[in-house]
């Protein structure tokens, strides 16, 4: 089970993913200014044969660890940097994750399912034209999540509510699928992550998902920078948008 200090700075991406933008020197420059002792670098991790966009190409991973781990020397008397990866779980990437996993290189591996893989072995990214076949698409996404959460590879489910974006109001229809999820990591050493950056994109973050979550379920906050200026300390307060 992973442990945050209270100064922590957690979930920070680079410009490796191509959707981010500053340094990695930046970040941890920054975060040293406004007084964290740790921060969690944990970029979106790419898959072999680079079918999937807005993440690092899967020859950057080396150059993303030992880039990492000579930051984490280089600073080790300011801050500790943690070293870390967001990814979906994908079915046919099974046998990658867990060697992701058993690799060592890694403190912290969040599952951030943004799409999942349909049975023909197509991937779906969720898009707001879908209508009536949203619901349909965010089982399939929550399908998604509770599957990886069963692989034991993750210690942090990130943003979950975040696959109800584009939905307009509370359905039971969420509420079944948010109790999957919570059930899913009741019990376990994994985090639900709220996550700072939905609650200033509309519909992303939903304060019924976080009522139902149980005191005995692990909760900590993230930031989901991407980029410097988003850097901030993790006691601020999470309010809907929609």
């Amino acid at each position: 089970m992973i442990q945050l200090s209270k100064n922590a700075m957690f979930h920070v991406h680079t410009y490796r993913c191509k959707h981010a933008t500053g340094t990695d020197r930046e970040y941890i420059e920054r975060a040293i200014e406004l007084g964290a002792d740790e921060i969690w670098f944990t970029d979106h991790a790419p898959y072999p044969g680079d079918k999937i966009g807005k993440r690092m190409l899967y020859a950057d991973l080396p150059e993303y660890v030992e880039t990492m781990k000579a930051l984490k020397k280089e600073y080790a008397r300011e801050i500790d940097l943690k070293i870390g990866l967001e990814m979906e779980y994908l079915p046919s990437y099974d046998s990658y994750i867990k060697s992701v996993r058993r690799s060592g290189d890694f403190d912290v591996l969040m599952l951030g399912e943004h799409f999942y893989e349909r049975a023909d072995g197509s991937v779906y990214f969720a898009k707001e034209e879908l209508g009536d076949d949203i619901m349909n698409e965010r089982f399939g996404m929550c399908e998604g999540m509770v599957a990886g959460i069963k692989t034991g590879c993750f210690d942090v489910v990130a943003h979950p509510d975040r696959i109800f974006r584009n939905c307009r109001n509370w359905t039971p229809e969420m509420a079944e699928l948010s109790q999957r999820i919570i059930d899913a990591v009741r019990g376990t050493d994994i985090y639900l992550e709220q996550n700072y950056s939905s609650t200033i994109k509309k519909d992303h973050y939903w304060t019924e998902f976080w009522d139902m979550v149980p005191k005995d379920v692990h909760v900590l906050k993230g930031l989901d920078a991407h980029k410097v200026e988003a850097l901030m300390k993790l006691d601020f307060e999470f309010k809907a948008t929609h």
